[in-house]
């Protein structure tokens, strides 16, 4: 502990592919130590849906990588979520092109709309 502040572990890894995705999160949560379970425990994976656009486009985040981590994350016991607030379009129209709402149905998510309180 440096000046009251608690150091934060971070580990950043590279994959030159995105099928690769699940256990290169894995990895990098073994290299923090992260441990602990998290049953019973509620997990938002903010995304970043900027617009209605292909994930080829690069716009959006990749499905891939959005499914690999709520996979980690429901392996562990966490109820996930899956949200953001896109400036142009409903979240459900971006999350649809994007490949998000394909994940969310296949993993039982849901997709949750920032602008709704």
């Amino acid at each position: 502990m440096e000046n009251g502040n608690l150091m934060k572990k971070v580990a950043v890894l590279s994959s030159p592919e995105y099928a690769r995705c699940r256990e290169k999160i894995s990895e990098g949560l073994d290299l923090i130590e992260f441990n602990e379970t998290l049953q019973g425990k509620k997990v938002l994976l903010k995304v970043n849906l900027l617009s209605a656009r292909l994930p080829d486009s690069c716009v959006t985040t990749n499905p891939a990588f959005v499914r690999a981590v709520a996979e980690v994350f429901l392996g562990k016991g966490a109820t996930v979520s899956i949200g953001d607030s896109p400036a142009s379009v409903r979240v459900e129209i971006a999350a649809y092109a994007a490949g998000i709402t394909e994940v969310c149905e296949d993993l039982g998510v849901p997709l949750v709309d920032f602008d709704d309180p």
